[in-house]
């Protein structure tokens, strides 16, 4: 009986994922089929390279620490807090180094106007780092209908407010605005949903698990990254 009650909570969390990855997927060609009616080559040419120099730090935030709260069996409020207090760590440590050498890499990239474009977007690294516990955590007790939601709340509400400031002439910020958003929205969402308390502990035997777990995960995510990234970089600036 347990057995089939849990392969019936798996097979409704696929179903509910293949039907949100469908809304989502409808609700991006739509937003895009307007953005690019109010926005220049210019501007998704900039995106690119914002997106690129992101994603590349973002890789350092993929620690696996979301894994691990989900293939930890015993978990535990120490574990959940040590989650926690390493993913804000991490986040802080990336976005500032992104903020730091902001003006180094618009100019290696593209040129200055990039700068504050990146310095704004830095934020987003944080963020996602933190929902990144709340997520797993909600995935960890399959509670794919929420995850879902939150992801639908998020995108319908963003593309609103990108396709209102992309028609009134913010150009590239428009889409920045957007994954700051969503980036925000996300991590509020998530927080109350999950319905999660945390508190900053600092256990270097704890955190030593967690990173040895998901510390192969990031590296891979860096070498995926960078790999699929380059040629935006490089194109950009040529």
């Amino acid at each position: 009986m347990l057995i089939d009650s849990n392969s019936s909570k798996v097979f409704k969390g696929l179903s509910t994922q293949s039907l949100v990855t469908i809304v989502l997927g409808l609700m991006e060609v739509v937003s895009f089929s307007i953005m690019s009616r109010l926005l220049t080559e210019k501007d998704f040419g900039y995106y690119a390279a914002i997106l690129a120099v992101t994603a590349v730090f973002q890789s350092f935030t993929e620690t696996g620490i979301g894994s691990a709260i989900i293939q930890r069996k015993d978990l535990n409020r120490n574990y959940i807090n040590c989650s926690f207090s390493l993913s804000f760590i991490f986040g802080v440590i990336v976005s500032l180094a992104l903020f730091l050498s902001s003006g180094l890499l618009a100019r290696s990239v593209a040129d200055k106007t990039m700068t504050a474009p990146l310095r704004i977007i830095s934020i987003t690294l944080l963020c996602n780092c933190l929902s990144s516990v709340n997520l797993s955590i909600l995935q960890r007790d399959m509670k794919f209908i929420k995850i879902g939601l939150i992801n639908i709340i998020s995108l319908t509400i963003t593309t609103v407010v990108a396709i209102v400031l992309a028609a009134k002439g913010f150009g590239y910020y428009a889409i920045i605005t957007k994954g700051v958003l969503a980036s925000i929205i996300t991590l509020y969402l998530s927080y109350i949903i999950a319905g999660q308390r945390y508190n900053f502990i600092f256990d270097y035997r704890t955190y030593r698990q967690i990173f040895g777990f998901g510390g192969w995960l990031m590296a891979a995510a860096v070498f995926r990254n960078i790999a699929s990234q380059v040629d935006r970089l490089l194109m950009t600036s040529l």
